[in-house]
């Protein structure tokens, strides 16, 4: 007889992990929140297991359901695999992107006339 396999321990994606939390700050079940986004409580608990990653498009269904501000929706959508520390659980600062300098081009660079 051959001997099942255990599944290998996943590591939560930080989708799945913020999309739990706010789950539970809004005091509903896996399967309450499915229900009103018309899935299986199954893939809800997937993607708070890390097992598959939310679409963007389910992210946004799952927002809307939550009613999530925008400001938070943003940092989920935006999220990367380097955001997230698994071993602390928790979101790693982002980094100051660097800009380069606004420069000022004279309108005469853009016109036709000579």
């Amino acid at each position: 007889m051959k001997k099942r396999k255990h599944p290998t321990p996943r590591t939560p994606s930080p989708e799945g992990i913020l999309l739990k939390n706010l789950r539970v700050h809004a005091d509903i079940t896996q399967a309450e929140l499915a229900a009103r986004m018309g899935l299986s409580a199954a893939m809800v608990g997937y993607w708070e297991s890390g097992r598959i990653r939310p679409s963007t498009h389910w992210i946004n269904v799952a927002c809307d359901v939550l009613s999530v501000d925008d400001a938070t929706r943003k940092v989920v959508l935006t999220l990367r695999e380097d955001d997230w520390d698994p071993e602390a659980k928790i979101l790693k600062p982002r980094a100051e992107k660097k800009t380069t300098p606004a420069v000022t081009i004279p309108v005469s660079v853009f016109s036709d006339a000579e």
